[in-house]
């Protein structure tokens, strides 16, 4: 993903985070090598410029920064997100749907999150819509970042046991 300053996220979720930093022509690494340390399956920069990545351990936020702190490093700057659905489970799926709106998929588990009470809030409150798991969702699990939002703003999310509209 790319943030509002330029610099390029990736991840692999049993390596760890980089970034590209185009100012230095250089990628800088956190691999993972003590357990606060995470890696990423998924990642998408909102409309605001916060960054927000999902994987094994969780979700996570980063908010938008044109500087990156000296002592920068994932575990310490990103926020743990929603731990009550995510502590210690797969985030495998992030996709905007509007400027205000991010949908969040791991197994068993599709929510919508509401960015505009998040940021009006100053990343204090959490508003979400969750699908209930025990019915409709007791047996998917969303493959990796497979969604599709149509003509009609229908979000589509491919998973282990076919394919779920909302």
């Amino acid at each position: 993903s790319e943030d509002h300053f330029g610099r390029i996220w990736m991840a692999r979720n049993s390596q760890g985070i980089s970034y590209y930093d185009p100012t230095q022509d250089t990628v800088i690494n956190f691999l993972i090598s003590e357990k606060e340390d995470f890696g990423a399956m998924s990642s998408v920069v909102d409309s605001r410029g916060g960054l927000w990545v999902g994987g094994a351990k969780g979700l996570f936020y980063f908010p938008s920064t044109k500087t990156l702190p000296t002592d920068f490093k994932p575990a310490k700057y990103f926020k743990p997100m929603m731990s009550e659905y995510f502590k210690d489970n797969m985030v495998s799926m992030l996709k905007l749907y509007n400027e205000d709106s991010l949908i969040i998929a791991g197994p068993n588990t599709v929510m919508i999150f509401d960015l505009k009470t998040f940021y009006e809030s100053n990343m204090e409150s959490t508003h979400y819509f969750c699908f209930d798991p025990r019915n409709s969702l007791s047996q998917f699990s969303p493959d990796q970042n497979s969604i599709l939002i149509d003509s009609k703003k229908q979000i589509w999310i491919g998973g282990d046991e076919g394919a779920l509209c909302i």
